[in-house]
């Protein structure tokens, strides 16, 4: 069961996440950008027995926030489930809040979706990709990124790069990278 909120991000329910997105419920996403100090993010293949995007690339990790979770619980818990990095709250770095229509696979998938980075420079090696998620991961530079993203032919390939240039300009900004 996953919180439906109103247009002010107000819980005033609960359904199965199958629903909410069928019906065109708003709800809660969190998203973790998962980057290092050489200017890469960490970019994952979504398994191709994925409901929706399989087979595609991601840039990033993370879900719907279970009934009753908050946005940085729910990046925690998906971090460790999807690519198995032990984080805490802590670690977050808040990058923002997107409001939208996400018209790409339902016809009215209306998300608050909040925005994290964590750096992470360890070895893609000692990551733990969950299978029924995630078939291959790799760190790919933010020019590369970039060039990916003015690249009709090689965007097909990514799930979507709706606030890409934004989120790697913040990333790229941190006096620590």
């Amino acid at each position: 069961m996953i919180d439906i909120v109103d247009e002010n991000n107000e819980v005033i329910g609960k359904k199965e996440k199958d629903l909410v997105h069928t019906e065109g419920d708003w709800h809660r996403i969190a998203h973790v950008w998962v980057f290092n100090s050489k200017g890469e993010v960490l970019c994952h293949k979504r398994a191709k027995v994925k409901k929706m995007f399989p087979d595609l690339w991601d840039v990033i990790i993370g879900g719907h926030l279970d009934s009753g979770e908050s946005y940085e619980e729910s990046a925690v818990r998906e971090l460790k489930e999807e690519v198995g990095i032990e984080a805490t709250a802590d670690d977050l770095i808040e990058l923002g809040m997107w409001k939208g229509v996400a018209n790409l696979t339902e016809p009215n998938n209306r998300e608050f979706i909040k925005i994290f980075a964590f750096r992470f420079d360890g070895g893609i090696e000692s990551l733990i990709p969950e299978e029924k998620e995630i078939s291959e991961l790799e760190f790919i530079s933010f020019d590369k990124l970039r060039e990916i993203a003015n690249d009709e032919k090689e965007r097909r390939k990514f799930v979507s790069f709706v606030y890409l240039n934004n989120i790697i300009d913040k990333l790229e900004s941190f006096d620590n990278l």
